[in-house]
């Protein structure tokens, strides 16, 4: 399993991805070109070549559910359920400050036996690993916070 974060806008109470292909492109929410396409908000279904142009879809960060409790913990969100958003002001100040005291030495991988002889495996955190996604996280806020959307994760 996995969470990921991008990048999204309100629609009332609810929180929609701010991904949309009108004219074969990923096109920003509020983009004045494209204003009468924001009803038409879903997930994006560009190929991975229009993915791989377009600035909003470069952006969403992915990472596995127990780094995503991890991640949520050092932002200061809670960490119970994985879903949630914030505003791209909000989440970038946490993004910036997520590290500041925090060990990011990582972590080796572990091996046990579990019940009734399964092996579990742990895996390992490389050093380094929280400060090189706290940039992405900065990023994605950064791109949230100037253009008016909001940070959504689940």
């Amino acid at each position: 399993m996995s969470v990921t974060f991008a990048l999204g806008t309100q629609d009332g109470n609810r929180t929609l991805l701010a991904c949309t292909m009108p004219h074969n492109t990923c096109v920003a929410p509020n983009d004045p070109e494209h204003r009468d396409d924001q009803a038409q908000f879903n997930t994006c279904e560009c190929s991975v070549d229009q993915k791989a142009a377009c600035d909003m879809c470069g952006m969403e960060v992915n990472v596995s559910n127990a780094n995503a409790t991890a991640l949520l913990s050092r932002l200061g969100y809670p960490t119970d359920v994985l879903v949630g958003a914030a505003s791209g002001p909000e989440f970038l100040g946490r993004a910036m400050v997520m590290g500041v005291g925090s060990d990011d030495t990582g972590t080796d991988s572990t091996r046990r036996t579990g019940p009734n002889g399964a092996t579990l495996v742990d895996c390992a955190i490389r050093p380094g690993y929280y400060t090189s996604t706290q940039t992405r996280l900065s990023d994605l806020g950064t791109y949230a916070n100037t253009r008016g959307l909001v940070v959504m994760w689940g």
